[in-house]
């Protein structure tokens, strides 16, 4: 587990979950009265996650796919079932959630397949955790409904952007056109200093993505 955000009123922990070392991130607004939170892409269910849950009381209120990949879904049913919380994904992912997809993967990760999503979202929707904003920006390209979510100077970008790199689009339902369109036009048009969460590896800034990542370079 690491604390990412320093402001005493939001807590933001990273956890690196499963063999796939998917980056699952927990938001919480603890100036709520209720410790409204979300957690991010859970790849698993780390101890240090539950831990945190019970240690700050926090009212786990929903679980955001950055998209529909089995690695980062694969403990919606376990968070849904043990806190009761609502399961939000990208109308266009929203039919991978309750399906096996890979054989392979899915035995990897050891999760279990999703309940299908409680509510989805189309770019441009505020999801409110607390006094907390995420913004949704719809990045496609890594999947059809892969997003990234704007909060106050930071943006988790799931798997369409990485610390020198970008997300795969070799797979089901990706497009490498559309993912550098959805990095070009939807990313690198924020602020440089934005703070750049992402699905996989470290973190990094626009600014250092758009000096350093050979990818967008060409």
């Amino acid at each position: 587990m690491e604390r990412i955000k320093d402001k005493e009123s939001i807590l933001l922990n990273r956890y690196i979950e499963g063999p796939l070392e998917v980056n699952t991130y927990l938001l919480a607004d603890l100036d709520h009265p209720n410790n409204i939170s979300a957690i991010i892409d859970p790849g698993g269910r780390g101890e240090d996650i539950l831990d945190d849950i019970m240690k700050y009381d926090l009212k786990l209120k929903y679980i955001i796919n950055t998209h529909g990949h089995i690695d980062h879904i694969a403990f919606n049913k376990f968070f849904k079932l043990q806190y009761g919380c609502e399961i939000l994904v990208h109308e266009a992912d929203a039919e991978w959630l309750n399906k096996k997809q890979d054989d392979f993967l899915f035995t990897l990760v050891a999760g279990e397949i999703s309940p299908p999503p409680d509510r989805t979202f189309r770019d441009g929707e505020v999801l409110q955790i607390g006094g907390i904003e995420l913004k949704v920006i719809h990045t496609p390209g890594h999947t059809p409904g892969s997003v990234c979510l704007q909060g106050d100077g930071y943006l988790f970008s799931g798997d369409t952007l990485f610390e020198g790199s970008i997300g795969r689009t070799d797979l089901p339902g990706g497009s490498y056109q559309d993912l550098m369109n959805s990095i070009h036009n939807r990313i690198l048009t924020l602020g440089d200093d934005t703070a750049i969460y992402p699905g996989h590896g470290g973190y990094t800034t626009i600014g250092e993505e758009k000096e350093s990542n050979p990818f967008l370079q060409l």
